[in-house]
This record gives structure tokens, C-alpha cells and sequence, in this order.
């Protein structure tokens, strides 16, 4: 059976200078351990998987992973910096990876974090993350980005913008894709839950006291979603309505920014959160954290995150 064949998941480690390849030697034994390991192409710069198996000493792990090279052998990561050649290495396996789902289209997308401004020195202008990128690659405008943890899942209407600019994206077309992409994840899973959306201005906007966005563009959405059979309730107050997940009596939540949704769902999920993108040909879906620079080459990284992305898609 040729190794396309076996594949049913490909990995990228990130920036080779982050913690990504350090989470990756971590988390072999416990995928070895799933019966994983024959399943997943791992595409990595050699250089650096050997530079970190050696800094760990967990060189005999090597031999166990199906491993697609990905660019100088000779490479040297610069370890706990945002520095262009790290970021030449992410973005060629990242690119290896677009061309393989391509190719064989491989069902499973799991990555490891990357430095923004790392792909960006290396002259990937305007690149701000995994997800624009691929749904940019796949020509898909109509994507979805969610964190989950083992307790419940939040899905963002806007993703990565500067505050200032979010009232404007809050848009009824976004609320609506955002929230069908969502659905279709909810079923995936053979649930039927109520989807509880976040309002965008303190109070729900206070009848329009305190912001338009509800009264005009957010309620009239909720309301049409109702009518055709989405199981949504809100507007509600975000500082009132994550209440719900922390008691568990919710499980599907919309965000309309980034840190509105994101702040609950990693503080209550112990490590144990993934990103993951909708709307796209396959199954993407990636650790919670970044690259953390600051204990980069320490030894001191916890797989968990990546453990629970494979867990995610294989259970």
C-alpha cells in the first residue's frame, strides 16, 4: 500500500522555534499508544525534528514516524524569536501540505503553532494565520473558526481584526454562515443542542443605548435563523451568558470577536482546547496555544492540546 493510501491524517509541527516540534516528540508515545502513528504523515523539516529529539533526547522516536522532508536538512532553528528562516520552514510544509490535500485529498488536517510574523518576514505579505490561508488556498469564503474543549465549542463571527474594525463585520451574512457551518458541526457530532449567541455591545447594546448591532443587524438575523428551523437563542450579554458552559448547561456558543469567545473557552478548558476550521474541504483543527517563545527550548511544554486534536478526530 503506497503511503498516500495509509494516510489519513497530515501534521505540521508550526514554527520550528516555537514549541510545536517539542509537543510533537512529546505526544509519540500516546499516539503510538492509539494505534495513530501508521495513519499520520508528518511533514517537518528534518533539521529541526533532529534538532529537537536531540535537545530532548528522544532521538529513537524518530524512527517510528512516517516523515515527509520539508526543505534544508541543514537547518538550524532559531529557537524563542520571530525570525524569517523559521518562518520559511512553516510556511514550505504548510504549502506541502495544501498541495498534498490537493493531490490525495487527505481527510485530516492537524497543525502545530506558527508565528504570524515569522511567515510574514519570510515574505508571505498580509499572511494572519492558518485559517485565512488555507480557506484563500481552497478558494472557500464562507469559513468558520471554533475552539472546543471537552465541555463545549465556541464559534466566532469575526476572527482575526483589530476591535475597532469588528462592528462593521458583524454582519447578517456572516452571523448567518457562521451560524450554519455551526449547525452542520453540531450534527456532525449527532446532537441537537440550542446554539446560544453572544451579543456584540455590553447589556445585549441596552435597546440601542449602548449599540446598534443588536437591534438592527443581530436580533433581525436570530429571528430568520428561528424561522427556518436553527436552534438559536440571543442575543445575550457574554459576561452573563458563559455562565452556561461553566456550569455545563450549554454547549454550543457564537462569539462575535475573538476574545469574547476565546477567553472562556481556553480558561475552562485546561488545556485541553482545539481550533478548528469549518467550511472547508477536510478537517482542520490545531492546538489552542501559540508558539510560546518564552519556554521555547526549556523542556517545560504540554502536549495536551495537540493530544487532544488527534483524540478529536480518531474518537
Amino acid at each position: 500500500m503506497s503511503s498516500q493510501e495509509k494516510t489519513t491524517i497530515l501534521f505540521t509541527a508550526g514554527d520550528p522555534g516555537g514549541v510545536g516540534y517539542e509537543i510533537l516528540l512529546k505526544a509519540v508515545p500516546q499516539l503510538k499508544k492509539a494505534n495513530l502513528l501508521p495513519k499520520i504523515l508528518f511533514l517537518v523539516n528534518e533539521g529541526a525534528l533532529a534538532y529537537w529529539a536531540k535537545k530532548l533526547s528522544c532521538e529513537t522516536s524518530l524512527s517510528e514516524l512516517r516523515i515527509r522532508a520539508v526543505g534544508d536538512r541543514g537547518f538550524v532553528p532559531r529557537v524563542g524569536e520571530d525570525h524569517a528562516e523559521n518562518g520559511k520552514v512553516a510556511l514550505a510544509c504548510l504549502k506541502e501540505a495544501v498541495r498534498e490535500l490537493k493531490e490525495h485529498s487527505c481527510p485530516y488536517l492537524v497543525t502545530g503553532p506558527i508565528s504570524k510574523k515569522a511567515i510574514v518576514l519570510a515574505g508571505e505579505k498580509g499572511f494572519t494565520g492558518h485559517t485565512t490561508f488555507l480557506a484563500r488556498q481552497f478558494g472557500v469564503e464562507q469559513y468558520t473558526m471554533v475552539l472546543a474543549n471537552p465541555d463545549f465549542a465556541v464559534a466566532l463571527v469575526t476572527i482575526h481584526h483589530a476591535l475597532k474594525d469588528v462592528p462593521k463585520l458583524v454582519t447578517r451574512e456572516q452571523i448567518r454562515y457562521t451560524i450554519d457551518n455551526f449547525y452542520r458541526f453540531m450534527q456532525s457530532k449527532r446532537e441537537q443542542e440550542t446554539i446560544w449567541v453572544c451579543a456584540l455591545n455590553p447589556h445585549a447594546g441596552e435597546g440601542g443605548e449602548l449599540g446598534l448591532e443588536e437591534r438592527d443587524v443581530i436580533v433581525p438575523c436570530l429571528k430568520e435563523l428561528k424561522k427556518e428551523g436553527y436552534p438559536v437563542e440571543g442575543p445575550f450579554p457574554a459576561d452573563a451568558l458563559f455562565k452556561k458552559a461553566a456550569r455545563k448547561t450549554g454547549r454550543y456558543f457564537v462569539g462575535m470577536y475573538h476574545d469574547q469567545g476565546l477567553i472562556p473557552v481556553k480558561m475552562l478548558g485546561e488545556n485541553q482546547t482545539v481550533n478548528i476550521t469549518l467550511g472547508l474541504p477536510f478537517y482542520r483543527i490545531s492546538v489552542e496555544h501559540g508558539t510560546a517563545y518564552d519556554i521555547a527550548g526549556k523542556n517545560q511544554a504540554d502536549p495536551a492540546s495537540l493530544l487532544a486534536a488527534f483524540a478529536n478526530i480518531s474518537g
